[in-house]
């Protein structure tokens, strides 16, 4: 699947989205970037380097690992969420996307799929480690967001 991020405001859509986000959704394709990059601030030129040594570190597990839907569009319509597992099930990135912030909203706990029940997985971006299991029957639980339209990635190692 095709993915870039592409400038801002986008030119079909008139939205403005983060670079984060943008890079957080093009992750989960073939990533790139569709934009000069001498026209943004250097806050994005860090922002892109980052990016770029991301998808370098844990690029091959969207581009070959198995992709699962976690979330309904017609249920959840306030967040999406999907993943990516390696094949040997060692690596998953998950991305999550917060479509419309609120008050006083409870903690979202994504129910992740393709995991190894016994394996422990460290996720450095939360500072919690927790096995395949817990992570499929219980869930991931999500940050919360004070924004609409952001996203976050989470990477999952075994250990």
């Amino acid at each position: 699947m095709g993915s870039h991020v592409s400038e801002c405001p986008n030119q079909q859509t008139g939205r403005t989205v983060s670079i984060d986000t943008r890079a957080a959704l093009a992750y989960f394709g073939t990533f790139g970037y569709e934009l000069d990059l001498n026209e943004i601030s250097e806050e994005e030129q860090d922002a892109v380097r980052r990016q770029v040594k991301y998808y370098q570190d844990h690029g091959l597990v969207s581009a070959h690992g198995d992709y699962y839907r976690l979330t309904n569009p017609e249920r959840e319509r306030e967040y999406g969420a999907f993943m990516s597992v390696s094949q040997d099930r060692k690596e998953a990135v998950v991305g999550y996307v917060q479509r419309v912030s609120g008050a006083n909203k409870g903690i979202i706990y994504l129910k992740l799929r393709g995991l190894e029940e016994q394996t422990v997985y460290d996720i450095p971006e939360l500072g919690i480690k927790l096995s395949g299991a817990a992570l499929m029957y219980a869930g991931l639980p999500m940050p919360v967001i004070k924004a609409d339209n952001e996203a976050r990635v989470f990477t999952l190692m075994a250990q």
